[in-house]
């Protein structure tokens, strides 16, 4: 059960390491007031929400949020606030890459798509701060308390 539970935490850093640079690289992308080509920033948003995708699966449906739920309790309405944000993150980033599929693929997309996305980008960022501080009170709240 150990070596499973290894096994889980390493592709679990895997994917949140590989999310982080594909959101790094996005915010590099939409640096400037424009992106050179539509086709580009169409690829990276799609490559993101897949990444997401497989993210969020480690979290939701016997995910590692399970285990924050059966190890802290009181930490319930927390996660399932931060559960439910994976809808809202879902919907926005496909309304991004809407927005950006409205210029022609080799069109330069828009200051204020850019500006979307790195909103976004922010979005995520934070809600990945914020599970992250969930999962560190779950597994080590009780650090230093007297037994």
């Amino acid at each position: 059960m150990q070596e499973t539970a290894a096994a889980f935490a390493e592709e679990l850093g895997h994917e949140h390491a590989s999310l982080l640079k594909q959101l790094e690289e996005l915010e590099t992308m939409t640096a400037g007031s424009t992106v050179s080509a539509a086709g580009v920033l169409i690829e990276s948003l799609r490559a993101v929400r897949a990444a997401l995708h497989r993210h969020f699966l480690f979290e939701e449906k016997g995910g590692y949020m399970n285990h924050v739920l059966a190890n802290a309790p009181q930490l319930h309405r927390r996660t399932e606030e931060l559960l439910a944000e994976h809808t809202h993150i879902g919907r926005s980033v496909e309304e991004l890459i809407g927005n950006a599929a409205a210029a022609s693929p080799g069109a330069p997309i828009s200051a204020e798509v850019c500006e979307q996305v790195r909103q976004w980008v922010k979005l995520v960022r934070g809600h990945e701060a914020g599970e992250n501080k969930l999962v560190m009170e779950a597994c080590c709240g009780d650090i230093g308390e007297e037994d």
